[in-house]
């Protein structure tokens, strides 16, 4: 009796077992297949698994002699903005968009943690998705958060679908670093043809109308006097020829460059970083070549300077409309578009 007892026993421990294995495999699979299901099984499991403070993008350029020859590997992207990879069009903007005779993307380099100053953006000049015959959309480019960070990055992505974030150091010294993924995004994902990239910065407003408006007109000069390439439009200062800065201390610190990292005495004229616009053309041209030049912390000389003089193109192609544009997010914002071709002047 105690033996016929004792296998039953046996019979259904080995049945729990194989319905508790059961239970297991099928609680599995359903998070797999809502995973998938999503959208996000990459960057999901990425933005769990990953140590954010140990960033994967660790070639360090600093510490090669101006000689050494090199060439930065590419970045590796998290999240990318599903509002650039939607191909069917719902709702009543549709029918605008057959009306589409250039697209413009706004790349706006955004700390991880600026969640308020992205949904301040939204909620003003980048809620604009179209502007006579202007399709415009928005990319924050961010680096890895802090871990305390990541689970609210991930949600504001799946919500909004802007994010673009890439493998590397959320730090102001690597900002080129941010700059240079959203050029080899953009490179990797959008046409040359009628495609405009803005890059700017998250503390900045912009006035989408006059924007649309001096784009209009400088593709209209690029037909008229046979530019060969689409100008570098400045459409928040200009900076002149003017020397680095060399002081470590005081309040020019942050712009402090080293003689090693560059030697000459004065910087070529270019773009305050706050926000310029420039054709996917030389988006390439301009990615192309850094890949095997040392960057500079001052990322909007190093491009729209340096890295333009080393592609060939001349002081004169770097313009600044007379009216502004883009402001300091504390130093207003005109509303009004431009009204007429006449009101157009270029600084130069």
């Amino acid at each position: 009796m105690l033996c016929r007892f004792g296998v039953f026993a046996k019979k259904m421990r080995v049945r729990l077992q194989f319905l508790l294995f059961g239970i297991f495999f099928m609680s599995l699979l359903m998070v797999w297949m809502q995973i998938f299901k999503s959208g996000l099984h990459d960057s999901r499991i990425l933005l769990i698994a990953r140590d954010f403070s140990v960033p994967k993008y660790s070639f360090d350029e600093s510490s090669l002699s101006e000689l050494t020859p090199f060439s930065r590997p590419r970045f590796r992207f998290i999240l990318e903005p599903s509002v650039l990879k939607r191909k069917k069009c719902h709702g009543a903007g549709c029918n605008l968009q057959q009306k589409t005779h250039w697209t413009m993307v706004n790349f706006i380099k955004s700390k991880a943690n600026n969640f308020k100053n992205r949904a301040d953006i939204r909620r003003t000049w980048a809620s604009t998705s179209w502007y006579n015959g202007a399709a415009l959309k928005t990319v924050f480019v961010v680096a890895n958060p802090k871990p305390e960070f990541a689970s609210r990055l991930l949600l504001e992505s799946e919500t909004f679908g802007d994010i673009l974030q890439f493998d590397g150091p959320d730090d102001y010294r690597y900002v080129p670093l941010k700059t240079l993924a959203g050029m080899q995004w953009a490179s990797e994902n959008l046409p040359t043809e009628n495609y405009f990239y803005s890059s700017g910065d998250d503390d900045f407003m912009l006035n989408v109308g006059r924007l649309v408006t001096v784009l209009e007109i400088t593709r209209k000069n690029l037909l008229q006097f046979n530019w060969p390439e689409f100008p570098i439009v400045c459409t928040y200062k200009i900076l002149p020829s003017h020397k680095p800065t060399r002081v470590k201390d005081g309040p020019l610190q942050k712009w402090y460059i080293s003689n090693h990292e560059y030697k000459w005495p004065y910087y070529p004229k270019s773009c305050h970083g706050g926000f310029y616009t420039i054709s996917m053309s030389v988006v390439k041209q301009l990615f192309q070549v850094s890949r095997t030049e040392r960057y500079l912390r001052v990322d909007d000389v190093w491009i729209t300077g340096i890295l333009r003089v080393k592609i060939g193109m001349p002081n004169d192609m770097v313009l600044k409309p007379l009216i502004p544009v883009a402001f300091h997010k504390f130093g207003g914002l005109a509303s009004d578009p431009i009204s007429s071709e006449n009101k157009i002047q270029w600084v130069t």
